[in-house]
């Protein structure tokens, strides 16, 4: 990363909860997004912990609806892609 990455995603840290900046971490990892069971597999914790993040993520214009949708293969039901959004 170049310096100014750093400093923006230093930057990103103090403008989140924990939770809020553990959820932009992971996706991070995957320019293709994740759906909400996606994050919690990922991540190891309840839906309920994660949900609410993603919303608040979306309102502070963070994250975005991608369009698509995956199967949660546990359920068979479709789920939103969330990603970052390209500011």
């Amino acid at each position: 990363m170049r310096e100014t990455q750093l400093k923006a995603w230093a930057d990103l840290k103090n403008s989140l909860s924990d939770r809020q900046y553990a959820v932009m971490s992971q996706m991070k990892r995957e320019p293709k997004g994740y759906t909400l069971f996606e994050l919690v597999d990922a991540l190891k914790v309840p839906v309920n912990s994660i949900c609410g993040r993603l919303t608040e993520l979306n309102q502070k214009g963070f994250i975005e609806d991608s369009g698509d949708r995956r199967v949660n293969p546990s359920t068979g039901k479709k789920g939103i892609v969330w990603m970052i959004k390209n500011v």
